[in-house]
């Protein structure tokens, strides 16, 4: 058997230098990778929390103001939603003594309509004038009787069934 010669030997050795280059870049790679992963399991609980808690949340639009706000004050818990102008126009609510409503208001912030159940368990729906006086109302009374009324200006009843 014939020794290889020196031309061999060199197309051995690069062949193997440039198998060593790609599992280098390989291995380069994969430790890149993994990296990666403890990093973002470490860091991305901080960015991106699991649970978010606050006594209150403001989302606000592309100009900076203030469209939406979810709290909870000595009364109870509040969504409000807000129009461009930053003027409450919505606004859902319960309170501690249990008390819940949907109110809607107008563009001066005026309650307009009232949708809610009093702590009583009484249900009902009022539509306000531009006074904030209760001009219409439907309501279920304890006795589980429906009651329906109209009112004028002076809050006088116009009708009322029954």
């Amino acid at each position: 058997m014939a020794k290889p010669g020196i031309e061999e030997v060199t197309r051995g050795l690069e062949k193997v230098e440039r198998r060593s280059k790609v599992w280098m870049w390989v291995s380069f790679a994969l430790f890149v990778v993994l990296i990666g992963f403890i990093v973002v399991e470490k860091f991305v609980p901080l960015i991106v929390p699991r649970k978010i808690a606050a006594h209150k949340f403001v989302l606000k639009d592309r100009t900076g103001m203030s469209r939406a706000r979810l709290y909870v004050d000595d009364s109870g818990a509040v969504l409000k939603f807000a129009d461009t102008s930053g003027l409450t126009r919505t606004m859902l609510g319960v309170t501690d003594y249990g008390t819940s409503s949907l109110r809607f208001m107008d563009h001066k912030g005026n309650t307009r309509v009232i949708l809610g159940v009093l702590a009583n368990a009484l249900p009902g729906l009022y539509l306000k004038d531009v006074n904030r006086k209760t001009r219409i109302g439907l309501t279920i009374l304890p006795n589980t009787e429906p009651v329906m009324f109209l009112k004028d200006e002076a809050r006088e009843n116009l009708w009322r069934a029954p």
